[in-house]
């Protein structure tokens, strides 16, 4: 999932936003090195990004795509999910999604983050990405803008196109992928305090959490 995802499980978690979008630019064992509220987000956000590369609908999906892009699925789903989240806020939130991301930007602004992630920060609250993950014209910029970032920008127009293609299969499967996730949560809390109380002894996963190519 995308920002919007990581903001929905801060809240659901009752972590911390700022630590739900450092997730991203933090790399290795470089969580230690935060806050502790910090820290459990960003570890979160960890969990949430191992769990849904791996799962067996997100893989199954990705065959949905053509052979030369599939490798580029996964970033095309993650803003995707996003889009779903964010059209059936109601559906999983008893909040409207301007005033959580009224909530999101208010907790985001008050923290001065390492430099990339400030300025991420204050783009989204300058332009209030959460609530424009309700139109297919901000996915599509997203996917332009990793594009440029990419050998063969190409890939990613087809992999634009070809998620509203399949944008019926997709949106069918997203409450089965909600679901799993709350079915996620008790392990995800265990494992996040237990990483926190001993960092040491789970070092040898950390190198296993690397952010993907973001948006």
């Amino acid at each position: 999932m995308n920002y919007l995802g990581h903001f929905y499980l801060a809240n659901l978690t009752h972590s911390s936003y700022c630590g739900a979008l450092l997730g991203d630019f933090i790399k290795g064992r470089q969580w230690q090195h935060f806050p502790r509220s910090l820290q459990v987000g960003i570890l979160y956000h960890r969990k949430l990004d191992q769990w849904i590369d791996h799962y067996s609908l997100q893989l199954q999906l990705t065959e949905l795509f053509s052979p030369e892009i599939r490798r580029f699925a996964p970033i095309g789903l993650d803003l995707f999910w996003d889009y779903c989240l964010a059209n059936q806020w109601t559906t999983w939130h008893p909040q409207a999604l301007s005033e959580f991301s009224l909530q999101v930007y208010q907790q985001l602004s008050t923290h001065q983050l390492p430099d990339n992630a400030q300025i991420i920060s204050q783009k989204m609250r300058d332009f209030d990405w959460l609530q424009f993950y309700q139109h297919d014209v901000f996915i599509e910029r997203a996917l332009r803008f990793i594009a440029k970032r990419l050998k063969k920008p190409d890939e990613l127009s087809q992999l634009g196109q070809e998620i509203w293609q399949c944008q019926e299969q997709l949106n069918a499967a997203f409450p089965q992928i909600m679901q799993q996730l709350f079915k996620q949560l008790p392990d995800w809390k265990n494992a996040v305090a237990n990483q926190i109380l001993f960092p040491l002894s789970n070092s040898a996963n950390d190198t296993f959490f690397q952010p993907h190519l973001k948006r």
